[in-house]
């Protein structure tokens, strides 16, 4: 008699431990951290942002795009590319992240009145501040 009562008390013990744990949500996140993850020089991006046409060679009279894959950043993050030629800085850009736990691409693009100069050219891109990724390309007749 005192086993079976001890197996009620535990099955109803249970039954009761089930239902209250239906009702919650478990969330566990490891490794969510604000991040760059890619960075991807192309000739054009879509309406996403997604790079089309990658490529690291560019001619004279070109359109440079970056495209950066990003993962869970924070409201109010912000990432900035900054374009190179050489060593000479040429310009910059900073986009603010509005959605909290943002992740998916941002674009990047730099045009020119005259042509580019030959040579070596890289781009930067930081978040919030801090460098996270270069890609380098060149512009070639």
């Amino acid at each position: 008699m005192k086993d079976r009562m001890r197996l009620l008390f535990s099955a109803l013990f249970l039954i009761i431990l089930g239902s209250l744990l239906v009702g919650c949500e478990f969330s566990f996140q490891v490794g969510l951290e604000p991040s760059i993850d890619q960075v991807v020089i192309a000739r054009s991006v879509d309406e996403d942002q997604r790079p089309l046409e990658p490529t690291s060679t560019f001619g004279p009279e070109d359109v440079f795009y970056a495209s950066v894959i990003v993962s869970n950043l924070e409201a109010g993050s912000q990432v900035t590319g900054k374009w190179y030629f050489g060593d000479e800085f040429i310009d910059e850009a900073t986009l603010t992240i509005t959605e909290a736990g943002f992740s998916g691409y941002v674009g990047f693009d730099l045009t020119s009145d005259t042509t580019w100069p030959l040579g070596e050219y890289r781009f930067e891109v930081y978040l919030d501040g801090e460098l996270a990724q270069t890609a380098s390309f060149q512009v070639s007749e």
